[in-house]
C-alpha cells in the first residue's frame, strides 16, 4: 500500500456571502495562492486545484501545482474533486486530501495528519479531523459542525446541533464552561478514490439534506469516517469581510 498522497483543492469563483473571494489580494497574493503555498509545503506528492475559471488557473501559474479546469455546474467541491480524478484516471486506493481553497492559513503537518491517518488504516476510505471546542456558545452554534466519535474514532454522528445533549448541564441553562465530550468538526477531508467513487454514485441522502452536511451521506451508507484530534492549530475558513481582516491581520503580523 503506497504511502504517498496528492491533494486537490476545489475552486469555485463565485461565492454567496464574499464574491470572487479566491482572488482577493492579501499581503500581495491572492488568498487561492496562499493556500496552494501552504499546501505545497506539506508531504503530498501532487497537488491540484480543481478550477472553474481561469482567473483561477492563472493565480496558480509559477507554483508546482497544477490547475485542472472542471464544470462550473458542481453543488459541491466534493463533486469537484470526483472530476478531476476521472480525469486523472487515479487508481482506487489512492489517497487525496481535499482542502478548500478558502483556507490561506491551513498548517501543512495537518495536510499530512489527514493524509496519515488512511495510510495507517488501509482498510478504510475516509478520515477528518476535529478540535475541542473553546467557547460555551460554539455548542450552540449552528456553524459550529460537531462530531461524536466511538471507541474506535470513527464518527457516529455529524450535526450543527449540541451533541451530545447534556442533559444535566443544560437543564441548568447554557454552560459557561465547555467539556471535552464537545468536539468541532474541520472540514479537511482524506479520501480513497474508491470512497470518493462510491459516494459520486448515491443520490443526496436523508440526514445529509436535514443537516446540509455532506458526510453524513457516507455514514448514512456504511463507509466509516476516523478521526483524530488535529496536531496544530486550524483558523476558520474565509466566508464573511470579517474573516478577511482577521486572516490580513495575522499573515501581516507574520511578514512584520
Amino acid at each position: 500500500m503506497s504511502s504517498s498522497f496528492t491533494v486537490i483543492i476545489p475552486a469555485r469563483l463565485n461565492s454567496t456571502r464574499l464574491p470572487g473571494k479566491l482572488l482577493l489580494p492579501i499581503e500581495g497574493k491572492s488568498m487561492l495562492r496562499h493556500v496552494v503555498d501552504r499546501v505545497l509545503m506539506s508531504d503530498a506528492k501532487h497537488v491540484y486545484v480543481a478550477v472553474d475559471d481561469k482567473q483561477l488557473a492563472e493565480t496558480v501559474v509559477g507554483t508546482q501545482a497544477t490547475p485542472i479546469m472542471t464544470s462550473n455546474d458542481h453543488s459541491s467541491g466534493t463533486d469537484r474533486i470526483v472530476e478531476v480524478l476521472r480525469t486523472l484516471n487515479a487508481d482506487a486506493n489512492d489517497i487525496v486530501v481535499n482542502v478548500q481553497g478558502d483556507e490561506p492559513l491551513i498548517p501543512p503537518s495537518v495536510v499530512n495528519q489527514a493524509a496519515q491517518l488512511l495510510i495507517d488504516r488501509p482498510s478504510l476510505g475516509v478520515a477528518s479531523l476535529y478540535s475541542e471546542i473553546s467557547y460555551p456558545e460554539e455548542v450552540f452554534d449552528p456553524n459550529v459542525v460537531k462530531v461524536v466519535l466511538n471507541s474506535d474514532s470513527n464518527a457516529m454522528y455529524f450535526s450543527r446541533a449540541p451533541i451530545p445533549w447534556d442533559r444535566e448541564t443544560f437543564m441548568e441553562g447554557e454552560p459557561t464552561e465547555v467539556a471535552s465530550h464537545w468536539r468541532r468538526h474541520l472540514g479537511i477531508y482524506a479520501y480513497r478514490v474508491w470512497a470518493l467513487q462510491e459516494f459520486a454514485s448515491w443520490s443526496p441522502s436523508r440526514l445529509e439534506q436535514i443537516e446540509c452536511l455532506e458526510q453524513l451521506r457516507f455514514l448514512e451508507n456504511g463507509i466509516s469516517i476516523v478521526l483524530s484530534e488535529v496536531v496544530e492549530s486550524v483558523s476558520i475558513g474565509v466566508d464573511t469581510p470579517q474573516d478577511l481582516a482577521r486572516v490580513r491581520e495575522v499573515l501581516a503580523r507574520r511578514n512584520n
